[in-house]
């Protein structure tokens, strides 16, 4: 198991200022970056939806990721959001330090 992650979420652009603030705040990860109106079709409730949303690329360490999880659920207004974890296998050792300090 990795020890530092990539997290992506979307979320609508109303919100996404606020969580990607209140994440980084909480020391739930050590940076947020939101790439803006992603074009999304998302297979919903028998149906299809088309929308503009804004991705979240965070990076946080493996002893956050059930926290942070935990975090979008209860303040993301759709019923089922996005959690996507993907392990960072390599990278700079300052970098990784830099995670971790910021996620204490």
């Amino acid at each position: 198991m990795s020890d530092y992650y990539i997290i992506f979420s979307t979320i609508d652009n109303k919100n996404s200022k606020k969580i990607a603030h209140d994440i980084v705040q909480k020391n739930l990860a050590a940076a947020v970056s939101i790439v803006p109106m992603v074009q999304t079709y998302k297979a919903w409730k028998n149906g299809m939806t088309e929308y503009l949303e804004n991705l979240l690329i965070i990076r946080t360490t493996s002893q956050k990721l059930d926290e942070l999880r935990q975090f979008i659920k209860e303040n993301h207004p759709d019923e089922n959001p996005e959690f996507v974890a993907t392990p960072i296998e390599y990278g700079s050792p300052e970098y990784f330090m830099w995670i971790s300090k910021n996620t204490e």
